[in-house]
């Protein structure tokens, strides 16, 4: 198995020069991806390693394909409305609520009487 660290002194690209790429045909059913970014490379080769793929290092960096089903592209989370927060208030003060109507919870229960001698 190939080693996947790069010691920092291996690679002549500035910040700037250092990338990743995916691409896909819309005829293709796998990403090729390239990558010699130091911030991203661990994280895609550990990505790979856990869908059974090994990387090839390609001049100061790593090629791999993936299938459609690995990489997920999503927008931004929707901003909460006020029917949003008014549900989550409802549902911490109904937790709230339960936490303390159950009167003794935590607490310790002590038995007394033949509930005692008998192991119970």
């Amino acid at each position: 198995m190939a080693s996947y660290h790069t010691p920092a002194s291996s690679s002549p690209l500035t910040k700037a020069e250092r990338e990743v790429v995916l691409t896909i045909a819309d005829d293709e059913q796998r990403w090729a991806i390239y990558t010699d970014s130091r911030r991203l490379g661990g994280k895609l080769r550990k990505l790979v390693a856990r869908w059974g793929v090994e990387p090839v290092r390609t001049g100061y960096g790593w090629s791999f394909t993936l299938p459609l089903r690995a990489i997920r592209l999503a927008g931004p989370p929707r901003p909460l409305t006020e029917a949003d927060l008014a549900q989550r208030r409802r549902a911490a003060a109904a937790s709230r609520n339960a936490q303390n109507s159950s009167g003794d919870r935590g607490q310790p229960r002590v038995l007394s009487g033949s509930a005692a001698s008998d192991g119970c």
